[in-house]
Formats: C-alpha cells, structure tokens, sequence
C-alpha cells in the first residue's frame, strides 16, 4: 500500500483469489485519523487493520476525512480544461483545505513565475458548511477570468439551502 499525496491511499490487490472464489480478502492498514472508502463512502476509524473483500479488478482506496479532492471535469480533450467544470470532492471533517496549482500548460513560463493557486478551505459550523473559494493568487497568459466549479459534499445529506457570496 502506499499514500498518493496526503490525502489517498491506494492498496492495489497484489494476490491470487482462491479457486472458486470472486472475492479476495485485502487488509489495509489506516494512519491515525478517519479515513473513507473511495467506492462505499464507508468510513473507518485509522490507526488499524481493515480487513477487506475486494474483486480482483477493484483497488482499495481511501480518502482521509478532510480532504477536497480537485477532479477534471469529463472533457473531449485537455483544451477544453478551462472551460469545464472543476468537480471538487470534499469528504466531511470540521475542516479542510486545498492549493490547486494552475499554468497555462504548453510551456516552460512557470520558470519565470508565471502560474497561479487557487485556496479552497471549507469548515463545518452549527447551520452548515461553510466553503471558501479564494481568487486566483498569481497570474499566467491565458490566464481564464472565470472557473465554473462543481461541489460534491459526500456522506451528507442534500442542501436546504446554497449560499453564494451572500445571496441565496
């Protein structure tokens, strides 16, 4: 098993199944912390063995609690990648937060400074959760004006209510 950055780890299944069998046992250790099942939303309490069944063609991944997941949107090539939607998975916790780097991806200008982050934090309070998308810090040519964004909140229930900038 192995962390992918510092919110994903990924157990690849590595073994045999047993004749007749569909399914194969995988145990997971988990750090400390609460982690959930990418696939089940299944949420397991870290610093322990999870043991497993799994499909030979499925991957254990977990999702450390707190963590946004930036994802791309489904596109028909990468040109079209400012135009889409950033699908932001933010899996529960009192808090969490992201820097998403940004280029203009053709060239080697980062080396001169030219790129930009994007800060995403969000925090749960008593009526909600409250979840803050920073202007661009930084700037690069070809730089979009605008990013459409879609929020998924996993393990919760649907909004009552959505809030933009003060405006329901």
């Amino acid at each position: 098993q192995y962390m992918f950055g510092d919110s994903l780890l990924i157990h690849p299944i590595t073994k045999p199944m047993e004749e007749g069998n569909i399914f194969t046992m995988q145990q997971t250790w988990l750090p400390e912390g609460e982690w959930i099942e990418y696939e089940t939303g299944q949420v397991f309490e870290g610093n322990q063995v999870v043991d497993r069944p799994f499909t030979i063609d499925e991957i254990a991944v977990y999702v450390k609690a707190g963590s946004i997941l930036p994802m791309a949107s489904k596109m028909n090539n990468t040109a079209q990648a400012e135009t889409v939607p950033l699908v932001l998975s933010i899996y529960p916790a009192d808090n969490g937060s992201v820097s998403i780097y940004n280029d203009n991806g053709n060239d080697i200008d980062f080396k001169k400074g030219k790129y930009a982050f994007t800060n995403i934090e969000f925090a749960r309070n008593g009526s909600g959760t409250n979840i803050l998308i920073s202007k661009l810090d930084g700037s690069y040519d070809g730089m979009p004006r605008e990013k459409a964004y879609t929020i998924r909140l996993l393990n919760t229930l649907s909004a009552k209510s959505v809030m933009i900038n003060g405006k329901k």
